[in-house]
């Protein structure tokens, strides 16, 4: 046990139970195929290309995931060998061509300093028409002009262990949000409270009458008050599931490898929906006040429920993780003492008799976040590692904790104690929501991890029409990359720094708010890595951000 582990941390792999399946949406297009006839839509980015900038046969998703950027950027064949540079990592954005993101959306991407081949975060922003599906009455929709619905959409997606999924969520999810609110639109149009029920289709015989299945009607006195907003935030969820069992279905067909943290955001009639499922970022600065749009969702902030699933479903731990969790791994030597615990119902401690079944590894072990550092190894070589501080290369022998990893350049050993590890499920993945991941396994055994991966999004909703905002105040997007070296009040101060410093009417100035807080993250190249100005390490992943503007001209209707 104790070598996988080893060999489990040294994989360093960044990065609920598993929902029943559901039926694929009939109108959605698969991968690899055409979107589907519909309503005129609104002017959206064409799939991501390839490096050479031609087209690549939908059935090499993995191959064209590899080396892609969103088309919005409009790079060139040599703009993506820049974008591709680990040593240079050029901010990139959107050309000042005169042809805006809508909302004149700011948007800045930087590559990682090494962590992986290439930049394996994606982003998407669209305009989405939706044409109703039925009416409600179950008369045929006759729709006029202008009577759909159209929406605004906004997605980052942080990859890991390969930018497949990213790039396929960067490119589907939004269509299946279309397709959830399909059956909305007219629902979503009328004033009155949504029906309980959708008429049957014109045509479809009815069932057999259900009443004697009713119970007394005393049990259904009332009904719950269902509001417009949960429809649109159960549209969400759906298609964040639709989304994650089409990955699941085509990850052999396409190689569509590794998962995704999702960030998305959806305005639609007047209101603002943040969905994040997993470690992004979003908060909303207005007028110097601070919002958090999202939680992130670690091992940590979801131990309870991962726990829960353990002890539950013992089978999903094997012989090798217990559900428990120990202040530090538990020693043989300390059977039958009493040691400090706490299970899936507390949030405080308590004291048990260690037992042989607590010796096995926990299933949420390590604490914190990942910074990237520099070890110095063998003769001025050096190696970057995900973990979570700097730390002195010891020679061989001299390590002797009970949770380390090592590996040997010229008889010279990295020796760790356990608080130096990011948080993690099952000693493999640092995040605890997302898409993909289906077939990702604990390191040298055949255990899944998927079981304890929750695809579900967290939607909180913003109403913009309760207040009158100001062309300074913005929704911030950001991929972990941001979020592990800067602080919310650090975004925040960047805000009024640069957007002071453009006048109001200035849409390139959402732009300038992206690209200096990426840079603000990044920092500068030093002998010693990339360093910010207070000399700690700057954020050796890839930094992708949104910089959305809440009001102003232009900005809405």
């Amino acid at each position: 046990m104790l070598n996988r582990v080893r060999s489990a941390v040294a994989h360093l792999v960044s990065s609920g139970g598993a929902p029943p399946p559901r039926p694929k949406s009939p109108d959605l297009p698969n991968a690899a195929s055409a979107p589907p006839a519909a309503a005129p839509e609104a002017p959206r980015s064409p799939p991501a290309k390839a490096g050479s900038g031609s087209a690549t046969p939908a059935k090499a998703v993995e191959t064209r995931a590899s080396f892609s950027r969103p088309t919005f950027l409009q790079l060139s064949p040599g703009g993506l060998r820049r974008a591709d540079d680990h040593a240079g990592r050029a901010v990139q954005s959107p050309p000042d061509t005169g042809r805006r993101l809508p909302w004149s959306t700011g948007y800045a991407e930087v590559i990682n300093a090494g962590k992986s081949r290439h930049n394996e975060d994606q982003a998407c922003c669209e305009v989405v028409y939706v044409e109703g599906r039925r009416s409600v009455t179950g008369a045929p929709r006759e729709l006029s002009p202008g009577q759909g619905l159209c929406f605004y959409y906004w997605g980052l997606f942080d990859g890991h262990a390969g930018g497949g999924a990213a790039e396929m969520a960067s490119r589907l999810l939004h269509r299946h949000i279309r397709e959830q609110l399909k059956d909305l639109v007219e629902i979503l149009q009328d004033p009155s409270p949504p029906p309980l029920c959708l008429p049957t289709t014109p045509g479809t015989p009815d069932s057999s009458d259900p009443s004697h299945l009713l119970g007394p009607q005393s049990c259904w006195s009332s009904q719950k008050e269902v509001t417009h907003e949960s429809l649109v935030v159960g549209a969400i969820e759906n298609a964040f599931q639709l989304m994650d069992e089409q990955m699941a279905r085509e990850r052999r067909g396409h190689q569509v490898e590794g998962g995704c943290c999702a960030l998305v955001v959806v305005y639609l009639l007047g209101k603002v929906y943040v969905a994040n499922a997993g470690d992004s970022r979003a908060i909303i600065v207005r007028n110097g006040e601070i919002i958090p749009m999202s939680r992130e969702f670690t091992p940590e902030t979801e131990r309870q429920r991962l726990q829960l699933l353990g002890f539950l479903k013992p089978e999903l731990l094997g012989s090798e993780f217990t559900h428990l969790e120990f202040p530090r791994r538990v020693l043989p030597k300390e059977l039958g003492q009493r040691m400090l615990y706490r299970d899936q119902n507390m949030t405080g401690w308590a004291y048990k008799k260690i037992e042989l079944e607590d010796l096995r590894f926990p299933l949420v072990c390590g604490e914190g976040k990942k910074v990237n550092f520099m070890v110095e190894v063998g003769e001025g070589r050096r190696t970057r590692h995900n973990l979570s501080r700097e730390v002195e290369v010891l020679p061989e022998g001299r390590g002797g904790r009970d949770l380390w990893f090592q590996r040997i350049w010229q008889r010279t050993t990295v020796a760790l104690p356990p608080h130096f590890f990011q948080a993690r499920v099952m000693a493999t993945i640092g995040v605890t929501r997302g898409l993909g991941d289906h077939k990702l396994k604990v390191c040298s055994s055949t255990l899944p991890i998927k079981p304890f991966l929750s695809c579900f999004p967290e939607v909180r909703v913003y109403d913009l029409t309760q207040y009158e905002h100001c062309p300074d105040d913005v929704l911030v997007l950001g991929t972990d990359g941001l979020w592990d070296v800067t602080t919310d009040y650090e975004v925040a101060a960047t805000v009024d720094r640069v957007l002071s410093a453009y006048e109001p009417n200035d849409h390139s100035r959402y732009t300038a708010l992206a690209q200096a807080l990426v840079l603000g993250a990044r920092g500068t190249p030093r002998d010693r890595g990339w360093r910010l100005p207070n000399n700690k390490l700057g954020s050796g992943d890839d930094i992708s951000v949104f910089v959305i503007p809440l009001g102003g001209p232009g900005s809405y209707s």
